[in-house]
Order: C-alpha cells, then structure tokens, then sequence
C-alpha cells in the first residue's frame, strides 16, 4: 500500500512546482505554462525584428485550434499578447511561436477553474 502512496505524492509535487513555470526562448517568453485563463507570450530579445510574429496553438494530436498573427509596434518590437484559454477544454496544447526563420514550440495545459 506505501508503493502505491509515494509516486502518487511525488506527482503531485512535481506538479505543484510548475504551476508558476514560464519557458523563454531566444526572442520570446510563454507564461505561466499551466492555467486555467490567460497565458502571457511577450518579446524579451532588444532586437527590432522583420516581420510579424505568428502564434499558433495545437491539441496533442496535431490538429491547429487557434492561428494569430501579432503585429510589431512602430519600433519594430512584438506588442504583448495574451492567449485567452477560457474557451479551450482543460487539457495539454502545443503552443507554436514563429518569427521569420526561428521558432519555438512548447507544452502548455489549461486546467479547470
């Protein structure tokens, strides 16, 4: 009966943890990785860039849910942009954000209220 206590406590506070994770990328910052309204994907590199950053949201079978393209300021920096989850099921997405050559991909989950 212990064998089966300790993994289900050990999950549960691997989970706990990365409830306030954010994951940075070389141009780009996603947090927090686990909610239940809003996630946050803002610019963190100084670089003016090219073009338009597009940022596209897909269920864990591969199938695109959400596609936005977030327009630059005038100095050429990505505008803040907030991915309302409220209308997403509670479940793990692949987040997808491309700028140019470069992207980055990551898992974020929407829990239930």
């Amino acid at each position: 009966m212990i064998k089966k206590i300790i993994p289900t406590l050990t999950l549960i506070f691997l989970f706990a943890v990365n409830l306030s994770a954010q994951i940075e990328a070389n141009f780009v910052t996603i947090n927090p990785l686990v909610s239940s309204q809003k996630v946050e994907i803002s610019q963190i590199s100084q670089e003016n860039l090219p073009e338009r950053v597009e940022i596209r949201v897909f269920d864990m079978f591969g199938i695109l849910l959400f596609r936005h393209l977030q327009p630059l300021d005038k100095s050429g920096k990505m505008l803040a942009f907030s991915l309302d989850l409220s209308e997403f099921a509670a479940a793990a997405y692949l987040v997808e954000v491309r700028q140019g050559n470069r992207w980055f991909k990551t898992k974020i989950i929407k829990r239930h209220h």
